[in-house]
């Protein structure tokens, strides 16, 4: 008996707490359903130009442009409207008249906005950022630009104000950036002389120049510039009489890399490496080679109008390898291309003949005390006094201090035998050889010879050489012989 009350007591529990949280939902229900959300009316200002003294944000990379979305009340709850952008629909306004002509349409990928508009609970107006490439301004400077935005599809049964679901924003671009801030792509200058101030390397092959390219104003994000071979720059420059006695390098005798400098991140500056067979380029002919480069689809800012060219010209009569010290002015070989130190061992080099030295005059490619004496007709510009013996040789009639200098390319690193040819009355001759203006032997003795000076003899030395391109001079610290030449012969 006591065990049935109990569980009818259970039970009458168990449907009264069901019977109250019934009658609690019913409560909750009634409140929702008496509860009314304001749904609000979105609107975007139909126009909105940028200029001098609105809000916008320049950094080096791009323009970021806030923008107003406005409620008619303040809202109930959070909700999402959609924002699409259209360049069509600003083509229309300016062919309608309502834009201004010359009005440009912000390009698909020069600009970014939110797909989705988050708004929150409570606000009369919320704002989202439009962002522009700030290339894309830069190249349309001095215009103005624009872009058309949509509202569409607000959620939770808001609506767009009538009229209200499209905002034109314009920017002008001469006010939203002065004009010293412009960014422009250009080479330091329109021509490049070479040679000039040591402005090149020469290898034991090619001539390579580098070539700066800058950019103005403050570095932005990493961008890539293409570098194109331009005979016309060249033939432009030959046209306006801006050079003589001048021919266009054709465009399969020298490279640019791979046709495209990077800048990288905050960086103002790059260069380019133009290269070129020094020995080809030599046996053409004396005349200055032209060779044009133009800068072309960069991937952000834009290339100057007047630095985006520039044309090289190389002076091959006045090309070679520079002195290394006092000695700055530039010579090159009398034949036009350098003598050749074979680097295979115990291989003997040609006879570099010493009347056969380099071009280039009086205290650049030579030093004679004075007077012409021997051949006078073989290189009669020249002091250098020059044997009479046939071919030309063999140099004479020499003076303490004087010197001759030969352009040579050395095929390898190596220990060589150097030959210096001298006939030498007596044992008193003493000379030196210099590579590049460095002494690569100690002061040398010329040994006498028995049939004097007509009667060169081989005076042997050991000396290292590097590979490449070289200036060899044989300087005359006591001259008191005639030398026919010098050959080099690898050792190891």
């Amino acid at each position: 008996m006591k065990k049935v009350f109990t569980l009818l007591h259970f039970c009458l529990l168990a449907t009264g707490a069901s019977l109250f949280m019934s009658c609690e939902k019913e409560k909750l229900a009634d409140v929702l359903s008496k509860e009314q959300f304001d749904n609000v009316a979105i609107s975007l200002a139909t126009k909105t130009e940028i200029g001098t003294g609105s809000t916008f944000t320049l950094t080096g990379g791009e323009l970021t442009v806030p923008v107003t979305v406005d409620f008619s009340t303040a809202t109930t709850r959070a909700f999402t409207v959609q924002l699409t952008a259209n360049a069509d629909t600003v083509a229309q306004l300016v062919t309608a008249g309502t834009l201004a002509t010359g009005t440009v349409p912000i390009s698909t990928g020069s600009f970014s906005i939110p797909t989705v508009l988050n708004v929150p609970i409570g606000v009369t107006k919320t704002t989202f950022n439009l962002v522009v490439s700030r290339s894309f301004l830069e190249v349309n400077y001095g215009k103005t630009v624009a872009l058309a935005l949509k509202m569409t599809s607000p959620a939770k049964g808001n609506t767009i104000a009538q009229g209200k679901s499209v905002g034109i924003i314009t920017i002008k671009t001469a006010e939203a950036i002065t004009a010293d801030a412009v960014h422009y792509i250009g080479f330091a200058a329109s021509t490049l002389l070479v040679p000039d101030n040591n402005n090149f390397v020469l290898g034991s092959r090619d001539l390579t120049i580098t070539l700066p390219i800058s950019l103005s104003g403050i570095a932005g994000p990493t961008f890539t510039v293409e570098v194109t071979k331009d005979a016309a720059a060249s033939q432009a420059l030959i046209t306006s009489g801006g050079v003589t006695n001048a021919a266009i390098l054709p465009s399969d005798r020298f490279e640019v890399g791979i046709g495209k400098v990077t800048f990288d991140l905050s960086k103002n500056t790059t260069s380019i490496v133009l290269s070129t067979n020094f020995s080809q380029l030599m046996a053409l002919t004396d005349k200055k080679w032209l060779l044009g480069l133009t800068l072309t689809n960069p991937t952000k800012y834009q290339t100057s109008a007047t630095k985006k060219s520039i044309v090289v010209i190389i002076d091959g009569t006045n090309l070679s390898r520079p002195y290394i010290g006092n000695e700055t002015t530039l010579v090159r070989p009398y034949t036009g291309t350098p003598f050749v130190i074979s680097g295979t061992i115990d291989q003997a080099s040609e006879l570099i003949p010493a009347a056969i030295y380099d071009l280039g005059g009086e205290g650049v490619a030579f030093h004679d005390n004075g007077g012409k004496d021997g051949a006078t007709g073989f290189r009669p510009n020249d002091q250098v006094d020059i044997a009479n013996n046939i071919p030309r040789v063999a140099v004479g009639w020499t003076g303490d201090g004087e010197w001759l200098t030969y352009t040579v390319n050395v095929e390898a690193d190596g220990t060589y035998e150097l030959n210096s040819i001298i006939g030498s009355a007596g044992d008193d001759g003493r000379y030196t050889i210099y590579f590049d203006g460095v002494a690569i032997t100690p002061l040398l003795s010329a040994k006498k010879t028995p049939g004097a000076y007509g009667d060169q003899q081989p005076n042997y030395t050991t000396v290292s050489l590097k590979k490449g391109r070289h200036i060899f001079k044989f300087f005359m610290n006591r001259a008191t012989y005639d030398v026919k030449g010098w050959i080099f012969t690898r050792k190891s």
